[in-house]
C-alpha cells in the first residue's frame, strides 16, 4: 500500500541513555481511516547501524509489545503479542502476526540489554508507550486535575504530593517534569525520592511523589549535609511542565504550580479519639461526617476508613475529603437505618508528615519503644438517632 495512505499515530517518548541510546522515539503506524494501529517503530537508535557489533545482532528482542490487562498491571507481565522485527537503518518495526484489535489497550516496550548500557537501573534502560482504543480521536487536553495536599500550609516534613491527570499518562523519566523552588526562585536539589519504579495508579492517572525521607528525619545523613527540603517559615512552588506527555504522546494542556507555605514539623502521631464524629439523621442518605482535625494523606483517607453496623456488615457507600482532606464524608447507597455503627481505621493512616496512629514518623522500626496499640485498625462508634 502507498506510503500516503498511512498516518504516524504519534506517541512518542524520548530517552537519553547513558551509553548506547541518545533519543529513541516509539510511534504507532496507523493507515488512514483505521480504528486501531497497523504497526509499531522504534527509531533513532545508535548502535543499530554497526551490524557486526554485539548491540546490532541483538535487535530482535529490544521491541515487544503487549496486550495491557490486570495481570500485567500487577506487574504479572502475559507474553509478548505475536509478530515479526525488521531492521531498517536506526530503525525497528514491529508488525503483528494478528491485526491489532481496536478494543484492546497495548503497550510497546523498548528495553536495552544491560550489558549495552553504562547503567545497571533498570529505568535509565527502558521506554514504554500505550496505545489506547479511541485515543485517535482525543484533543490535546490532558491536564492535572488536582496537586494534594490541597492546603496551603504544609508542615517541614511533609511526605509526599499525590498528582491526578485527566487522562492516563506516559511513565517513565517524571523527574525530569517536576520541579520545587524556594522563595528565593532557586531550584531545589533532588527533594524527591526518585524510584526506579514510578508509583502510578493502575490507570496512570494517580502519581504518588516522595519528598525523599532521608530530609525530613532527624539523624539521617542527607538531612545534616544537604538540609531538609522544606523550610519553616518560608514559600515554596511546585510546578509541573506543559511538555510532559500523556499516552498518547501529547503534552499536557498547561503548566501547573502550587504555591504554599512551609509551618513547623508535625511529629504528633494521629489520635483517633480527637475526632469529631457528626452523625445523619435515620431514613436518610445524609452524609457521615468525620472530622480529623488536621489534613490527612488523601489516597489512605479514602481507603482506610470504613464504616460497619452493629452486625459487623460493610456499610457500601461512597467517600470523599473536603476542606483540604480534614474531613471525610461518607453517603449511604441506602438509607441510614436507627442503630450503632463502627468506624473502623486501619492503624497504618497517615498524616501528610507520615505518623500513623500511635506511631510517629520518627520511630524508627527497629527502635524499642512501647507500642500502645498492636491490633490493626482501631475503631470509632457512633450512633444514628
Amino acid at each position: 500500500m502507498n506510503a500516503k495512505h498511512y498516518k504516524p499515530f504519534v506517541t512518542l517518548l524520548t530517552v537519553f541513555c547513558t551509553h548506547t541510546l541518545s533519543a529513541v522515539e516509539i510511534q504507532w503506524i496507523q493507515p488512514e481511516g483505521a480504528s486501531a494501529p497497523a504497526r509499531v517503530i522504534a527509531s533513532e537508535i545508535d548502535g543499530l547501524s554497526h551490524p557486526g557489533s554485539t548491540f546490532a545482532k541483538g535487535w530482535k528482542s529490544y521491541l515487544k509489545v503487549y496486550v495491557v490487562t490486570d495481570a500485567f498491571l500487577s506487574n504479572e507481565k502475559p507474553p509478548p503479542v505475536l509478530g515479526s522485527c525488521e531492521l531498517s537503518g536506526a530503525a525497528i518495526t514491529f508488525t503483528p502476526r494478528f491485526p491489532f484489535s481496536n478494543r484492546v489497550t497495548y503497550r510497546a516496550e523498548f528495553q536495552l540489554p544491560e550489558s549495552h548500557t553504562e547503567s545497571d537501573n533498570l529505568y535509565e534502560r527502558k521506554i514504554h508507550s500505550t496505545w489506547i482504543p479511541g485515543q485517535e480521536k482525543k484533543a490535546p487536553n490532558t491536564e492535572i486535575t488536582q496537586v494534594y495536599p490541597t492546603a496551603d500550609y504544609l508542615p517541614e516534613n511533609l511526605l509526599k504530593f499525590y498528582l491526578t491527570f485527566s487522562n492516563p499518562m506516559s511513565g517513565g523519566y517524571v523527574y525530569d517534569h517536576i520541579h520545587l523552588y524556594n522563595e528565593l526562585d532557586q531550584e531545589v536539589e533532588l527533594p524527591f525520592l526518585e524510584l526506579e519504579e514510578e508509583l502510578w495508579d493502575d490507570a496512570m492517572m494517580r502519581l504518588t511523589l516522595f519528598i525523599d525521607p532521608g530530609r525530613i528525619k532527624r539523624g539521617v545523613k542527607p538531612l545534616e549535609e544537604i538540609g531538609p527540603s522544606l523550610v519553616n517559615g518560608e514559600r515554596f512552588r511546585l510546578v509541573i511542565d506543559e511538555d510532559w506527555k500523556d499516552a498518547s504522546g501529547i503534552a499536557l494542556k498547561r503548566a501547573m504550580e502550587k504555591s504554599f507555605h512551609v509551618i513547623q514539623p508535625d511529629r504528633q502521631a494521629i489520635d483517633p479519639i480527637k475526632w469529631k464524629i457528626i452523625a445523619p439523621k435515620p431514613d436518610t442518605c445524609d452524609a457521615l461526617v468525620i472530622k480529623f482535625g488536621e489534613s490527612l494523606d488523601f489516597a489512605l483517607a479514602q481507603r482506610l476508613i470504613e464504616i460497619f453496623s452493629s452486625e459487623g456488615d460493610w456499610i457500601n457507600g461512597s467517600k470523599r475529603l473536603e476542606s483540604n482532606e480534614t474531613e471525610l464524608h461518607f453517603k449511604p447507597d441506602s438509607h441510614w437505618k436507627k442503630g450503632d455503627y463502627t468506624a473502623r481505621v486501619q492503624m497504618i493512616l497517615e498524616d501528610l508528615a507520615g505518623n500513623n496512629i500511635g506511631k510517629s514518623f520518627e520511630v524508627d522500626v527497629f527502635d524499642d519503644v512501647q507500642r500502645r496499640v498492636y491490633s490493626k485498625s482501631t475503631d470509632r462508634n457512633f450512633s444514628v438517632r
